[in-house]
């Protein structure tokens, strides 16, 4: 996936959360690759990186999502726990390919065994 092609929307638990790339004046403006806003349900990626530091940085905002939506508290930093869950899992999935292809591939099969489900009914 090019980092021109982010998807427009990911759901986080019961949220839609609307993915918004920054252009460079963003960036400028902010100094951030990117943000969270959990109360609106958007994502802000700026996408002017090499593709590695844009999914990273994606992954990192989805964290904050995933983070908010399980109820975590404060008690621990949230912001060095998805740093630094964000950069392992995207290096596990960069090293092991195969991994990605199987958890994409079980992904399929439960949506369509899930879509076989509703047209039994």
């Amino acid at each position: 996936m090019k980092t021109n092609n982010l998807p427009d929307c990911i759901s986080v638990g019961y949220r839609t959360y609307e993915i918004i790339p920054l252009e460079a004046a963003d960036f400028e403006m902010t100094e951030k690759y990117g943000w969270c806003d959990k109360i609106n349900s958007r994502i802000y990626i700026y996408t002017g990186l090499e593709p590695m530091i844009v999914a990273d940085t994606l992954l990192h905002e989805v964290l904050h999502a995933t983070w908010a939506f399980m109820g975590l508290d404060e008690k621990h930093d949230e912001e060095a726990v998805v740093t630094r869950l964000g950069t392992g899992l995207l290096c596990v999935f960069y090293d092991n390919p195969d991994l990605v292809d199987y958890i994409k591939g079980c992904i399929t099969e439960t949506q369509e065994d899930s879509e076989e489900q509703d047209d039994n009914y």
